[in-house]
């Protein structure tokens, strides 16, 4: 049995076994690199000099050095994929970076075209949509607790929008987006936590990870935003954690 699971390791379609389950040893060669962390560290920099350039006002160059900063995070997850062997489960989280990367870029065209605000973030905000209905579809059929994941979801989701309700005055158009998408994230994170308490492995742990500082990022952006008054140090952790949660996802498939 030993002898059949080295034979098998190198095989793409095995290592689904390191993303359901952990009694599959990882091989070396998906360990995060030297040149990884140095590409990581690097977006961490464009991402940081994109919030300085945005609280200038300097937003020519914040769309630039954004477009930059997501460029890295799909690098990343393409190596994380190449890592892994090319399997599915990977190739799926990459489409979800590129959907993230492009509503990154669109969210921010909207400040180059103010008169049409509402279309582009309705516009950014659905690329999020699907990049987080890619998430899903890669996470869903590892799930073996659905009905938990959705029970917890469910009961995030819920504080959240009571929340939203109580606290921010929204346009019925600008709710009916917020509940669907709050929802979406929030049932993106609560599939990879439960797959992560299922299961431990590195692969789900730092997937789960990347999630929470996703949906954390998204509910301090949506009450920062909507709210009475927009606090730019708030705008700026939303960035810093929305950025991790991109890159800790793209990470974990150099252990799936």
């Amino acid at each position: 049995m030993r002898l059949k699971e080295r034979s098998d390791r190198h095989k793409p379609y095995q290592l689904k076994n390191k993303i359901c389950g952990s009694s599959v040893e990882r091989h070396e060669s998906y360990m995060i690199g030297f040149g990884t962390i140095i590409l990581c560290i690097v977006g961490m920099l464009i991402q940081s000099m994109f919030i300085f350039s945005e609280y200038k006002k300097n937003m020519v160059a914040a769309l630039l050095l954004k477009g930059l900063a997501s460029i890295v995070f799909v690098c990343v997850g393409i190596h994380g994929y190449m890592a892994s062997g090319g399997n599915s489960f990977a190739m799926k989280i990459v489409y979800g970076l590129i959907f993230g990367a492009l509503g990154d870029i669109i969210l921010n065209i909207r400040y180059l075209f103010p008169k049409y605000d509402m279309q582009i973030f309705i516009l950014g905000t659905a690329a999020f949509f699907v990049g987080h209905i890619i998430y899903l579809v890669a996470q869903i059929p590892l799930c073996e607790q659905l009905f938990a994941a959705i029970a917890a979801g469910a009961a995030v989701a819920l504080v959240i929008l009571i929340c939203m309700n109580n606290k921010l005055v929204l346009n019925l158009l600008y709710k009916a987006v917020g509940i669907v998408y709050v929802c979406t994230v929030v049932f993106m994170a609560s599939v990879a936590v439960t797959n992560f308490v299922t299961i431990h492995n590195f692969c789900r742990g730092i997937y789960a990870f990347g999630a929470i500082f996703f949906l954390v990022s998204d509910v301090i952006l949506i009450f920062n935003t909507f709210g009475k008054n927009k606090i730019f140090k708030l705008s700026a952790l939303t960035l810093v954690l929305y950025y991790i949660g991109q890159i800790s996802i793209a990470l974990s498939l150099f252990y799936c």
